[in-house]
């Protein structure tokens, strides 16, 4: 009976999916990915890490980067990738304004740590089309070494 009552007194499961409606959006609203203003977030390239018996390979998504405007250092098994991708300088006509913008530019660092001993002096770097692409070979393993007693 105090279910009649409920539908009796205007009650609407609609209008309260729409007010959590609502409350998710305004969560959203502050969420990094999904915001407007993307000038506090900076540039953050993509990346892909793939490895097989011998090597390491990564893919790095860097649209807009020049070549000379990327540095990368690889020392103790640490790979760091630094760069920047500096914002077009346009002259907007005094009609014309922009209302959004989804670019994301400034200056950016990506670091790993292998698993395993990487041979840095071999590695190998190539930039075509945007696309960083590494290929890291590994260390051949140190097999174990018997010691005599003199």
């Amino acid at each position: 009976m105090a279910n009649l009552e409920l539908w009796k007194n205007n009650f609407s499961p609609f209008r309260e999916l729409t007010g959590f409606s609502k409350a998710f959006d305004r969560m959203l609203e502050d969420w990094p990915a999904t915001r407007t203003d993307v000038t506090k977030y900076g540039f953050n390239p993509s990346c892909e890490v793939k490895e097989d018996k011998m090597s390491f390979m990564l893919k790095v998504d860097l649209p807009g980067v020049p070549k000379d405007a990327i540095k990368i250092d690889l020392h103790d098994n640490r790979l760091t990738i630094t760069g920047e991708r500096s914002e077009e300088k346009k002259t907007e006509e005094k009609d014309q304004k922009t209302y959004f913008s989804e670019m994301f530019y400034g200056s950016f660092s990506r670091s790993m740590t292998f698993p395993v001993a990487v041979d840095a002096e071999r590695t190998e770097a190539r930039f075509d089309n945007g696309v960083l692409t590494l290929t890291i070979p590994k260390k051949a393993a140190q097999g174990a070494r018997q010691i005599t007693v003199k």
